[in-house]
């Protein structure tokens, strides 16, 4: 399993806290922005919910970046390709994309996708061949 990736775990928080992330992450500057990003959006949504205020007095207290970013005032998400380097797979290039649950207050779904039989989805292929052994 990838580090910061396991159930239960605040995916956010580990970007900011871990050094891990920066070699999972290997493009770290963006992946903190789109991360900050998708905080403020859920702020936007319920700037009154006290889970998320807990996490911004947290990261913001303890990383520059992160204050730094939340001070930027960036708003929601944006389209692109994530760069994962993953331990067993090495590199992944993957499309994000939002997908909005309606009637949910906000909830919200990120998936992150490879074209067809690029060097990305076989490096895929394996992760879910690697889970399902387990």
């Amino acid at each position: 399993m990838t580090p910061g990736f396991e159930v239960g775990h605040n995916l956010s928080r580990w970007r900011f806290s871990d050094p891990a992330a920066k070699e999972v992450f290997p493009d770290w500057e963006e992946a903190t922005a789109l991360a900050v990003g998708g905080l403020r959006a859920l702020f936007a949504e319920d700037p009154d919910d006290p889970r998320l205020l807990a996490l911004i007095d947290e990261l913001s207290s303890s990383n520059e970046r992160f204050t730094e970013l939340w001070e930027q005032a960036e708003v929601g998400y944006t389209k692109g390709v994530t760069h994962i380097h993953h331990p067993d797979v090495g590199d992944l290039y993957l499309t994000r994309t939002k997908l909005d649950l309606p009637h949910t207050g906000g909830a919200h779904i990120i998936t992150w996708h490879a074209p067809p039989n690029s060097t990305s989805a076989h490096g895929l292929e394996k992760l879910r061949a690697m889970i399902e052994r387990h």
